[in-house]
């Protein structure tokens, strides 16, 4: 690549996810924070604003930059632009793969939060959706052509792991239900739709008393206990495994992955379930949807405990031979879903930006 990027990214560090692409187009890394840190502790709006104007004022190597990528809505790069430490040919671009845009979609955000963010959408100069769901939100927010919205992928599953989960046999006959996802509380448990996921088996449990619920992930134990005794349905039989270090064991009694996210932007775990065969019942808000509704548009649901719960007993309903089709049907949609394909993807993109803004030429097709 002749075009030299950066990645502005978050404490403690970008996500692997967003390393491994950044990594794929040669870019380089530095946190937002660089000089005052503030992202990843708790400080004062003075700090942050303090750090911001340093951070601008300082940024390393910055006129050897072509294009600013940063790891969601981040407003150091805009800044820079706005304090001139940037010419008309350096481009800025944001890569959403994030809740933010539905945090914006639903007013999660407080008022002054909310127009922030939207201020930084629309002064990107390009807006880089991370699957089908990131680039519906990003055009009902910027309705407009500008800044235009490009499509790319996240990373997927590499091929050894794809080859380790395929050699898993769940118990597809059984009533068990898995999570996969970490916490450990608040808005990641809310992004993560934890408390929806419990009300919908709880509910699911009235009809069926064997069913159990598996939670697979970090999460703080009093926040779990919070969220049950919130619940208006008896709560489900539940086993925390908490963190682990080889997920297969976990899934070998598994029937249905179950995953209701609200704005949880690419969940690969729901991915690495359906390589292990575990049929998923996802929601709509889930971004990982647009996979599994390639196996059975069935299994994707509204952001409702009862409409979960009753595809629950659905898909509980089925003839063990109907399950396991549901398997073979997932583990061959997510073997598509692959860290090289992903790769491939995302270079792609970065050339349709950088052809876009005529820096270099490569295949081009910016979303509408």
């Amino acid at each position: 690549m002749s075009a030299k990027s950066v990645l502005i990214h978050g404490r403690p560090g970008p996500s692997p996810a967003h390393a491994e692409l950044a990594r794929a187009i040669g870019a380089d890394f530095q946190p937002t924070d660089f000089i005052l840190r503030w992202h990843d502790t708790a400080s004062t709006p003075l700090r942050r604003y303090l750090s911001w104007l340093l951070c601008s004022l300082s940024f390393p190597n910055r006129k050897s930059y072509q294009l600013f990528l940063s790891e969601g809505l981040h407003f150091l790069p805009l800044i820079m632009r706005f304090l001139g430490r940037m010419d008309r040919s350096q481009k800025t671009v944001a890569l959403l793969a994030e809740p933010s845009l539905f945090f914006l979609h639903v007013g999660r955000y407080p008022v002054s939060t909310d127009r922030a963010l939207r201020w930084a959408l629309a002064k990107y100069d390009v807006l880089a959706c991370v699957g089908q769901m990131q680039t519906r939100l990003a055009r009902s927010l910027v309705p407009t052509d500008n800044p235009p919205l490009i499509v790319t992928a996240s990373i997927g599953i590499s091929k050894q792991r794809l080859s380790a989960l395929q050699q898993a046999r769940p118990a597809l006959g059984g009533d068990t239900l898995v999570f996969i996802g970490h916490g450990p509380d608040g808005w990641r448990g809310w992004c993560k739709g934890f408390d929806l996921l419990l009300q919908a088996v709880g509910l699911a449990a009235r009809r069926a008393p064997g069913l159990r619920l598996r939670g697979i992930g970090d999460w703080d134990q009093r926040y779990g206990r919070e969220q049950i005794e919130r619940l208006r349905c008896g709560p489900p039989e539940l086993e925390f495994m908490g963190r682990v270090d080889d997920l297969i064991p976990c899934l070998a009694d598994a029937a249905l992955c179950v995953h209701l996210g609200r704005g949880d932007a690419f969940p690969v775990s729901v991915l690495e379930a359906m390589c292990a065969g575990i049929p998923t019942l996802v929601s709509e808000w889930t971004g990982t949807s647009e996979a599994v509704e390639l196996v059975d548009r069935r299994l994707v649901v509204p952001l409702d405990a009862e409409e979960a719960a009753s595809r629950i007993l659905w898909y509980l309903e089925l003839p063990v031979r109907q399950r396991r089709s549901l398997s073979e049907c997932g583990r061959e949609v997510a073997a598509q879903y692959t860290v090289e394909r992903a790769r491939e993807i995302f270079v792609a993109a970065y050339q349709e930006v950088l052809r876009h803004f005529g820096l270099e030429d490569g295949a081009t097709y910016i979303a509408k």
